[in-house]
């Protein structure tokens, strides 16, 4: 992966306190940002032809965190976390959004969800009162809640999937990046530090891109730092972000038509992107 260089744009129409989800499917980059009214408001991108307009997912209450978006079942998932501290979700089926609902089991989360599709069942990743990592599964049906034997976060986990592999990236308490995996069928591995990273107070974002693993994590000093994993050897190239605006958030990262693309929320609350090879 290219360096990025200094050709970060703001994304146009939108203002947010947090940091954006990018979601792909087919051809076009969907991006869900939680407005500073406390909505979700979504729009899409594609190649050669830009944003389009900005629309609202219908919310009858505020939400205090969130969303995570996946692709599911063949509907788009989106989840978030209320004022109460409750999960909700909603689904885009047909074009229609669906009425939220709670996501069964009281849990009560202290930070955004974060959802991973592996296999034919959908993961969604908490952290709670306690900083333990909470995980729940769904298939046809919710499957309930469970402790990830992971250890303490500071946020909630990056979950991803990659090789034959469910991999979970987290922040300790003493904010260090460590990296837990789970194979099929077996047993969470320790959670080993990620060699060469900044210390952060936040998430991370990885994710697939040709042949390598592509991470991404905001240090304390606000600035984005990248890195990335070949599948048979280890972590290189940490390296600061050409460009990128310091930030208060995480990174949002994602690949479309061959390029990875890189979101940064600002200080002023613009959300800032740029794309590389």
């Amino acid at each position: 992966m290219r360096s990025p260089t200094n050709r970060w744009r703001p994304v146009p129409g939108i203002r947010t306190g947090a940091p954006p989800t990018p979601l792909v499917l087919a051809d076009e980059l969907h991006l869900f940002v939680q407005t500073t009214q406390m909505q979700i408001a979504w729009s899409r991108y594609a190649p050669r032809v830009g944003w389009d307009e900005w629309r609202t997912v219908p919310c009858a209450r505020p939400l205090a965190a969130g969303p995570t978006a996946v692709e599911f079942g063949g509907a788009v998932h989106l989840f978030a976390r209320a004022a109460d501290h409750r999960l909700y979700q909603t689904r885009l089926s047909d074009g229609e959004w669906a009425v939220w609902t709670p996501v069964p089991g009281a849990v009560p989360a202290t930070s955004r969800p974060r959802a991973v599709v592996w296999g034919d069942r959908l993961l969604l990743v908490v952290r709670d009162e306690s900083s333990h990592v909470l995980g729940q599964w769904y298939g046809d049906e919710w499957e309930g809640w469970s402790t990830l034997s992971v250890g303490q976060a500071l946020v909630t986990p990056h979950p991803i999937v990659w090789g034959d592999l469910l991999h979970l990236f987290m922040t300790d308490p003493d904010h260090r990046l460590r990296l837990c995996s789970l194979p099929r069928g077996g047993q969470w591995s320790s959670p080993q530090l990620v060699p060469g990273a900044p210390q952060t107070l936040l998430s991370p974002w990885a994710i697939p891109h040709r042949s390598a693993l592509v991470l991404g994590a905001t240090g304390q000093n606000g600035q984005l730092c990248l890195a990335r994993k070949q599948s048979l050897s280890g972590w290189t190239g940490w390296h600061r972000a050409a460009g990128a605006p310091l930030s208060q958030h995480g990174p949002a990262l994602c690949a479309l038509a061959d390029r990875v693309y890189l979101f940064v929320t600002g200080p002023d609350g613009t959300v800032h992107y740029t794309a590389t090879r």
